[in-house]
């Protein structure tokens, strides 16, 4: 029951009820009204809104506090593989909008945000984010901060998707590190991160690998004797969660591939590979054995998104120049060229399915080029790491 009062010359409403979530008493007031038909009529709104059960929240909560009031109640709600796939989806949130209030979600302000963040990120990563948006929305409305879905007709924009380039993607963008920068970026990797990680990141630096190539390897197309990766899939999964995955052939007929790699890349390989062994140990009764060599502790493969994040964690450490996963095959087309490696072998060891493309990479890379020689690359790679 609602009670009126006039405070000067405007009239004022008070409305008492039990909120059913936190069982408190709760008051709603709002003055202002010029009359007291116009406070009455104003009332009865509050008061169908609470019959019906939307009560007005806290106006001042921001987006990064609800965030984690809606994660302390999902994570009792799934595995922790998926609870822990949302984390850097939470962290990209916090960091563009955490500080906006809850109370002005709103579908423009949303699609602005999709939009500013999605040439910097990777499908899945987008995907994920807003996968995680929603389901926190949703929370909101059933809390009562929205009557209706604020994020109705929303869309995702195109992005920057290191996994699924085409030839002509491999143009748009070429940037590289120098020598310098490689071996400044891999030996922070090296003192301040997991082994898994210097296994992924040499392993991206002396291959030419895509992404999606690398964690989709699998220990049996590693020739520990030979120094050989061979590159037969691609790795697809849904919205970067880790269970819902599958192996796809990789873009094009000419990605199919085998390259040789420095000594480099095989130590780091047999390091992740012993570490592993103790690892599934360790975790026998849920490890799932198949194969993968970049797998969490009970051997799903990461997503390719969670080496993107670690990407860009590890470049502002080491303080070299910001790139993208994908800029890493440019990194390591200008030390093949460095090497003096031919194009048509530079061709087959990027996976390209032109050679125009190789050339266009190499003319915006190189000054001169001569012979090829795996013996002169792995030279290249031992002056840096």
């Amino acid at each position: 029951m609602a009670s009126y009062r006039k405070r000067g010359d405007n009239w004022e409403y008070r409305i008492t009820y039990n909120d059913p979530i936190t069982r408190k008493r709760r008051e709603k007031t709002k003055k202002g009204f010029r009359t007291k038909k116009e406070a009455m009529i104003a009332a009865a709104e509050a008061e169908l809104n609470i019959d019906q059960h939307f009560y007005e929240k806290n106006d001042s909560i921001t987006i990064s506090e609800y965030l984690d009031l809606w994660f302390d109640t999902y994570k009792h709600t799934v595995k922790e593989s998926s609870w822990k796939a949302r984390k850097d989806s939470m962290v990209i949130i916090k960091k563009h909008i955490g500080s906006i209030k809850v109370k002005n979600i709103n579908a423009s302000m949303y699609q602005k945000f999709l939009n500013d963040i999605a040439p910097n990120y990777a499908k899945n990563t987008l995907t994920g984010v807003h996968q995680v948006f929603k389901m926190m929305t949703k929370n909101a409305m059933r809390d009562s901060y929205f009557k209706l879905d604020p994020l109705v007709g929303i869309r995702l924009p195109r992005t920057k998707d290191a996994e699924r380039v085409t030839d002509d993607q491999d143009l748009k963008d070429i940037k590289f590190w120098e020598k310098e920068e490689i071996s400044k970026f891999l030996q922070c990797v090296k003192r301040r991160g997991r082994p898994q990680d210097l296994a992924m990141f040499v392993l991206l630096v002396y291959s030419g690998l895509r992404i999606g190539e690398a964690v989709a390897l699998k220990w049996d197309k590693v020739d520990f004797e030979e120094s050989i990766i061979r590159v037969r899939h691609t790795l697809y999964q849904q919205g970067g969660l880790r269970d819902n995955y599958k192996l796809l052939s990789p873009k094009t007929s000419s990605s199919i591939r085998n390259v040789p790699v420095p000594p480099q890349v095989i130590n780091q390989l047999r390091i992740l590979k012993h570490i592993q062994n103790h690892i599934k140990m360790e975790n026998r009764d849920q490890y799932k054995d198949e194969g993968f060599v970049f797998t969490d502790k009970i051997g799903r493969p990461i997503p390719a998104r969670n080496f993107n994040y670690k990407l860009d964690t590890y470049i502002k450490k080491s303080g070299v120049t910001r790139i993208t996963p994908h800029n890493l095959r440019h990194t390591y087309a200008s030390l093949l060229i460095d090497a003096e490696v031919k194009l048509k072998e530079a061709q087959k060891r990027l996976g390209h399915a032109s050679s125009k493309t190789t050339l266009d990479i190499y003319s915006h890379i190189m000054k001169d080029t001569k012979t090829e020689a795996i013996v002169q690359f792995n030279a290249v790679a031992n002056d840096i790491f």
